[in-house]
């Protein structure tokens, strides 16, 4: 019987895990502990598992955001700051350290499809299509020295028409 039980919470934590990894809500889990309350009342409230933030969460933490907006106006394409120091500022700097972890907001303010790259960081967001759309880059600032970096749009005849600003990297 106990040989049983392990080989049931063994199978059951396997599948909380894949479960959890890809992204399933807790329904099996919920499941999982009624059934086995119905067999073995005691022993199910060992098969409540709670993961830990670390487990559940394999993203970077930001140091620094940004929020862009795209524009287009006068003939020109831009990037507009949102929030913060960079709001309301044409194609702002974003100022960053090394070390620093970035997260940047990109919304499409008009109606053409927009992306952002940053090459030197191997950078390149999936494009904004409508109005409204919004795409996240999460990236470190690792392993480049101090300097300025350009940051632009990628489709054909945007950076041209002005959507480029700088990425200013500086020492921590």
């Amino acid at each position: 019987m106990k040989k049983q039980l392990f080989w049931f919470i063994l199978s059951l934590c396997v599948i909380l895990i894949i479960a959890n990894l890809s992204g399933c809500t807790s329904t099996v889990l919920e499941e999982g502990v009624e059934a086995a309350s119905a067999q073995e009342p005691e022993e199910a409230s060992a098969l409540v598992v709670k993961p830990s933030p670390a487990v559940v969460e394999s993203k970077p933490v930001p140091t620094v955001e940004f929020d862009l907006e795209t524009a287009f106006g006068d003939g020109r394409m831009s990037y507009v700051g949102k929030g913060g120091e960079i709001d309301g500022v044409t194609n702002p700097d974003l100022l960053v350290k090394q070390g620093d972890t970035v997260h940047i907001t990109l919304t499409n303010g008009d109606f053409m499809q927009h992306d952002l790259s940053i090459p030197d960081f191997d950078v390149k967001s999936p494009p904004v299509v409508a109005n409204g759309d919004q795409v996240e880059v999460v990236f470190e600032v690792n392993g480049k020295q101090a300097g300025v970096y350009a940051y632009f749009c990628t489709f054909t005849g945007h950076r041209q028409a002005g959507q480029e600003g700088k990425l200013v990297v500086a020492e921590p």
